[in-house]
């Protein structure tokens, strides 16, 4: 039930940054594509860059803006999506701290969705 109302969340709030012209989509290796915020997605170099061409080609202004990552499977866009989301409008990563001195992943990273994240 919590992951349903997390989905319902996520589908709001990209239906809202869609309405103001505020979406991007990542496009897999299998020509899958994956909406994804603008203000999430800036949190990606790459994407950033991506954005910066885009906003920089002036014939582009009426089309969507896809990123197109050919080396990425549909599954991993999807994971990247999810962190890009998560971080952005639900909670931010702590910083891990190096050298790591817990015996395990689970002593370094204390925030219970990002460890499930890892382990997914």
């Amino acid at each position: 039930q919590q992951q349903q109302v997390r989905q319902d969340g996520v589908k709001q709030e990209i239906e809202k940054q869609q309405e103001q012209g505020r979406i991007m989509w990542l496009k897999s290796q299998t020509g899958d594509r994956i909406k994804l915020p603008l203000k999430a997605g800036l949190l990606s170099g790459l994407l950033k860059e991506a954005l910066e061409d885009f906003n920089n080609d002036d014939d582009d202004q009426e089309e969507e803006m896809v990123v197109e990552l050919q080396r990425l499977s549909t599954r991993c866009v999807q994971k990247v999506v999810d962190f890009l989301y998560h971080y952005t409008f639900e909670e931010a990563m702590v910083e891990i701290t190096l050298p790591l001195v817990g015996r395990s992943l689970k002593d370094e990273i204390k925030q219970t969705w990002y460890y499930n994240f890892i382990n997914d």
